[in-house]
């Protein structure tokens, strides 16, 4: 009889069967979580060092015998206006890696303080230390300035991965690099880090 009432009353009046009291609940499904990936792999300076080997081999040496230093650069245009990483070497050990702004024009450049854009976007600025001034034959003014790698590294990294980069100085001279000149900056960086160990070179601690 009850089983008839149950089968004539509504659907909205009908209860849902509840589980008995005691009865576990089916545990929800699990879910597999993606497992992050290394951090070197996302790492520019380690991915930068494992080309190393090979762009050590490949850079332009100059001996300093008086020094005992090596000094190694990538393909520098001989005139004109342009920025070039150096990387020097005492024998077999410690290596020191420099930044060189190059500016040739027909008046002096104000060097005091470059900003850099990298495809368009303004990367960052710096101050190099002054380094030389002459006068080639042809009237015009050839500065050059340096500046250490630890202290421009965002930027240096940020302008080996690009496609172009503008220097500016503080007077709103210009400084283009192509795609040619930003790849020699990135062989002499990535010699450098092979040499020095990515572990050497990681990124300075937060004040």
């Amino acid at each position: 009889m009850l089983m008839v009432l149950a089968a004539l009353l509504p659907a909205s009046c009908q209860r849902t069967p509840q589980p008995a009291p005691g009865t576990p609940e089916s545990p929800p499904e699990a879910t597999e979580m993606p497992l992050p990936e290394p951090a070197e792999a996302n790492d520019p300076l380690t991915s930068l060092a494992s080309e190393g080997q090979q762009a050590f081999t490949s850079l332009q040496v100059r001996q300093d015998t008086h020094h005992g230093t090596a000094w190694y650069q990538g393909s520098v245009p001989a005139r004109g206006s342009t920025a070039y990483l150096y990387l020097g070497r005492l024998g077999e050990g410690a290596s020191t890696l420099r930044c060189v702004i190059r500016y040739q024009g027909t008046r002096r450049a104000d060097l005091g303080q470059c900003t850099v854009l990298v495809d368009g976007i303004e990367v960052g600025s710096f101050t190099p230390t002054p380094n030389r001034i002459d006068q080639p034959t042809d009237g015009s003014v050839l500065q050059l300035a340096d500046i250490h790698f630890d202290e421009v590294r965002p930027i240096l990294l940020a302008m080996v991965g690009g496609q172009s980069a503008i220097v500016r100085t503080a007077d709103g001279a210009t400084i283009p690099l192509g795609r040619g000149e930003l790849n020699e900056m990135r062989k002499v960086l990535a010699a450098y880090l092979h040499l020095q160990g990515s572990r050497e070179v990681a990124p300075n601690p937060a004040p």
